[in-house]
């Protein structure tokens, strides 16, 4: 579901550009965001502001005995990435500078959004993260949303807005199936209704 929420969101950058292009190109304003994974039971979410030189580590369930693990988890994709761009590719010009990926600052803002104790839902946190920030905020001011309820709700608004995204090449099959299905269970309702009431 993430990767799926991360490809429409990407797409929706391009579309909104009116970029076509196949390649990967660092501007002069630029993040990178990368959902990293803890011991397969919670989600965190690094930005790499190109732009600012930051790592931002936004967790939703900031944890003591895990806080230092999950650092060393952003600075081992720093330091890929920083090797990654090392190479000659992704550059133009011999001259142009390659970003210190690896040097950035660590930041770890306080004032975000946390999900509920035993919620289980660090993945929709990140998901909504993605989809609802203001790239006019500051990143220690996001506070949104004290505590998210990771509601049966939430999980079921963005599986319809994935499923309804215009990337989705079956969305209008999924429309018509669902109108389809709507319908049935409408007509057996009324039969169900003139049945007990005559």
């Amino acid at each position: 579901v993430l990767n799926l929420l991360v490809c429409n969101l990407t797409e929706e950058e391009h579309y909104l550009d009116g970029s076509t292009s196949t390649a990967w190109f660092l501007p002069t304003m630029f993040a990178i965001f990368v959902l990293i994974n803890d011991e397969n039971i919670h989600w965190f979410h690094l930005v790499i502001d190109m732009d600012k030189n930051n790592l931002i580590l936004l967790d939703s369930n900031q944890s003591d005995f895990r806080r230092e693990m999950r650092r060393i988890q952003v600075r081992k994709v720093a330091l890929f990435l920083k090797e990654m761009l090392m190479d000659r590719s992704f550059y133009d010009f011999s001259t142009t500078a390659k970003p210190d990926i690896a040097g950035y600052s660590l930041i770890e803002p306080d004032r975000i959004g946390k999900q509920l104790p035993a919620s289980n839902g660090s993945g929709i946190w990140v998901a909504n993260w993605m989809k609802d920030y203001d790239w006019d905020d500051e990143y220690d001011q996001l506070n949104v949303r004290t505590l998210l309820r990771i509601t049966t709700a939430c999980r079921m608004r963005l599986a319809i807005d994935l499923v309804l995204h215009e990337c989705n090449e079956m969305r209008d099959d999924v429309i018509k199936r669902a109108k389809k299905n709507w319908n049935a269970i409408q007509r057996h309702r009324d039969k169900i209704m003139k049945y007990i009431f005559g």
